[in-house]
């Protein structure tokens, strides 16, 4: 019922025009995105069911990805997303690695955006213990929160992997095991959903180019949330950082056309 009002909206038809002028210059893009992608896709039994290792209270666990989802309900949860870009996802692991200034800024940021956030009454459930849901394509980054915070971070436990790279096992699946495929689809999509169901989202601006990830933004607005922090790789000022956002497009700089995607 939340949905009906965006039912129609950017599935190509004619409604997206009158539904912006019946309801104002803002359209609440977790409804207008998130209820087609819930119409469309729903996890399924087997899809909870899938066996997976996640990181918890400072080790691994093996177990129903629906368990994890369970456990998370205990929690107040922060999402961190943390995409900084393909050069990160390969680094010497035979001697010691340095964060480069990139990382070093993103983690301290990010950290201090955790951090506010969870001393902030009126974002948290004081009545629940917090922990921080990790998901970033930074191996040293994961490592960092293993190490230093094993008693807050929660990640699943699965070699980062750029979306394009799994694509292209599906276009070279008969070089690849069917098996390989499915876990890596699998493993990605656990994550996503992961991000999803968190109470709060962090994502940063700028690592890898201006904007934010579209991984995890989907998977906000798939859980029909749209209110998020970001942690911005590019501004100089601790001032700039954790600041709170919302997945809105405005007919000020773009029109319902552009955010429907309708072509003339």
């Amino acid at each position: 019922d939340s949905c009906s009002v965006y039912d129609v909206a950017c599935l190509g038809k004619d409604e997206c025009e009158g539904l912006y002028q019946r309801y104002g210059q803002n359209l609440d893009m977790a409804k207008v995105i998130g209820c087609p992608l819930q119409l469309m896709f729903q996890p399924t039994s087997e899809f909870l069911d899938y066996q997976i290792e996640w990181f918890i209270d400072g080790k691994v666990i093996e177990g129903r990805f629906g368990n994890l989802i369970e456990k998370m309900r205990e929690y107040e949860t922060i999402a961190l997303h943390l995409r900084m870009g393909d050069k990160f996802l390969v680094y010497d692991k035979s001697g010691p690695h340095e964060m480069e200034k990139l990382e070093l800024k993103a983690v301290n940021r990010s950290i201090g955006c955790l951090n506010k956030i969870g001393d902030n009454t009126n974002f948290t459930d004081s009545s629940k213990p917090r922990k921080w849901i990790i998901a970033t394509d930074d191996i040293a980054i994961r490592d960092f929160f293993k190490k230093n915070y094993p008693e807050k971070a929660v990640m699943i436990n699965v070699e980062p992997k750029h979306t394009n790279s799994i694509f292209s096992l599906h276009l070279n699946n008969k070089k690849k095991s069917s098996d390989e495929l499915e876990s890596s689809t699998r493993d990605m999509f656990s994550e996503w959903y992961l991000i999803g169901v968190a109470d709060h989202l962090i994502t940063n601006k700028g690592a890898h180019s201006w904007g934010t990830s579209s991984y995890s933004k989907t998977a906000w607005l798939y859980n029909l949330k749209s209110t998020y922090f970001d942690v911005d790789m590019h501004g100089s000022s601790e001032d700039a950082n954790c600041k709170m956002r919302d997945f809105v497009y405005t007919g000020a700089w773009r029109g319902v056309s552009a955010v429907c995607g309708r072509h003339t």
